[in-house]
């Protein structure tokens, strides 16, 4: 019985010295994120959610029913380009988005067919605020047959 007493007492020591190396180590850290504003003392901070750079509402500009569906959303900054194609035949939400936490200038274009080709160049997408969150640009494209 005193060996297992004796293993129980190492044991609670060893692991009194990992926490206590690990709060030297992460205590340091914390006050840099609590300091570049990234921790509120009551528990409030920063997110880790992803945002897309461009998101895209896709209408029938004559009826102004979604048309997501079938369409074909493409941005582009110099070599970079993303695109999301919408499944056919699939109720999807009307909402196309590209550019996975990417700030930049993009070309966006929607593509859908029977419908003309929808275009805005020079879309700016930046980081901003205490987190420098991505600034998602919301765009409705009213698509002309």
């Amino acid at each position: 019985m005193k060996q297992m007493h004796a293993f129980s007492e190492d044991h609670r020591e060893a692991s009194r010295r990992a926490l206590s190396r690990g709060a030297a180590v992460l205590a340091p850290v914390m006050a840099g994120l609590l300091l570049a504003g990234c921790l509120s003392p009551v528990g409030v901070g920063c997110t880790a959610i992803g945002r897309f750079a461009v998101n895209v509402e896709v209408r029938d500009s004559a009826s102004g029913a979604a048309a997501a569906d079938g369409a074909t959303l493409v941005i582009r900054e110099g070599e970079y380009a993303d695109s999301v194609v919408s499944a056919i035949g699939i109720q999807v939400p009307p909402v196309l988005a590209a550019g996975a936490e990417r700030p930049g200038t993009y070309q966006v274009t929607v593509r859908k067919n029977g419908y003309q080709p929808w275009t805005r160049e020079g879309v700016r997408v930046g980081r901003e605020g205490r987190c420098d969150e991505l600034q998602s640009a919301r765009l409705t494209a009213r698509l002309m047959r």
